[in-house]
């Protein structure tokens, strides 16, 4: 017989499931009967690499298909002094401070965590009327989450549309003209990157001379600190060098208003620094002239991503070199024309950031109505 089968990959880092790419399986066993997953079951993963273990699913639909869990997958019933969606946030909670690791046996590259050692972790649990209400305050905000998130995507593609028509067409041309790059509004011109600008690689100082590091106050980049970076600028970094550090080192200070451009492993990556900074030797970074306004410029390179991808080379990781990066050639509007094409993608970006702050607002109206 056939059984749709639940495996580690289907469940969530944050919590739930992803059935979109759950697949079957054909099991001949009477025994498989015990791995068929019903409503209110809470699933645990219990075996991986060390961020996955923990994983916490509630089979919160109906099951009207024969579904089965995989193994490295403990499934959990609540007794009735216990609430189902109350425990399993309180799972997704340990995993994140860490706590199921602290119990596990770890082999090279897993973590194991079996049935016996997960049923002997003393937990402090409230009445089950406080675990209900806790519950359901917890599923509030994930619901006004989850209807959010379907905004800032939605918003999203919206602002991924408006680049691709801002950048190639611009506002309201009625006249265009061929170019070995496509069309273009017949005003536009076609510059590579070192005409719109200077560009300047990083450095990294001699790790091992305290005097370039210890109580540094030059802000020093590394690609890193643009992960997951919410915003088109960059203020703060995880470290600091050095005057003489910045001096005997390949690495450039920056001024304020610079764009900042990953150049290895992770290409493309860029924001604007909103204070004087320098970059390890992983960015090429373009200080735009007087003639070019760096926030558009920022927008089109980041249309252009998968050009500066396709200049790159490297067999360990990809990287793409000073002089490669110099001869892209973008789309260069009249400067006035650049500074209003930023300023809609900016508003759409404002509009993106304030529905994400949305999210962290939810946790405090709730608890503290």
């Amino acid at each position: 017989m056939e059984f749709f089968i639940i495996s580690t990959a289907d469940m969530r880092i944050e919590g739930g499931l992803d059935l979109s790419n759950i697949r079957t399986i054909e099991i001949k066993s009477t025994m498989v009967d015990r791995f068929i997953i019903k409503k209110n079951d809470i699933l645990f993963n219990w075996r991986n690499a060390l961020e996955h273990v923990g994983k916490t699913a509630i089979i919160d639909f109906l099951v009207t298909e024969p579904i089965i869990f995989a193994s490295f997958i403990l499934r959990l019933t609540t007794k009735s002094n216990t609430d189902t969606k109350f425990l399993t946030y309180l799972f997704l909670f340990l995993k994140q401070i860490g706590l199921f690791s602290k119990f596990a046996g770890r082999a090279v590259n897993q973590v194991n965590l079996n049935a016996n050692v997960l049923g002997g972790i003393k937990l402090c649990i409230p009445p089950v009327i406080e675990q209900r209400k806790i519950a359901s305050i917890l599923t509030n905000i994930d619901n006004l989450i989850q209807k959010t998130d379907q905004v800032i995507e939605q918003t999203q593609k919206l602002k991924k549309g408006l680049m691709q028509m801002l950048l190639t067409q611009g506002i309201k041309h009625k006249n265009f003209k061929n170019t070995e790059l496509g069309e273009i509004p017949e005003e536009w011109t076609i510059k590579k990157i070192i005409e719109i600008g200077e560009v300047v690689g990083g450095g990294t100082p001699d790790t091992s001379n305290e005097e370039y590091w210890n109580d540094g106050d030059i802000v020093w980049a590394v690609p890193t600190d643009l992960t997951g970076l919410k915003t088109n600028y960059i203020d703060r970094t995880e470290r600091y060098i050095t005057k003489k550090g910045l001096e005997n080192s390949a690495a450039k200070l920056l001024p304020r208003g610079s764009i900042i451009i990953t150049s290895r492993a992770t290409v493309g990556n860029c924001a604007i620094n909103s204070i004087p900074m320098a970059t390890n030797q992983g960015f090429q970074n373009l200080i735009c002239n007087s003639e070019n306004y760096n926030l558009f410029f920022l927008y089109m390179i980041q249309f252009n991503k998968n050009k500066l991808i396709q200049k790159s080379h490297g067999t360990t990781f990809l990287e793409i070199s000073n002089s490669n990066i110099k001869t892209l050639k973008l789309f260069v509007p009249l400067y006035q024309e650049q500074r209003k094409i930023a300023s809609i993608l900016t508003n759409i970006d404002n509009l993106i950031q304030k529905l994400e702050n949305k999210k962290f607002d939810f946790f405090k109206n709730l608890i503290y109505k």
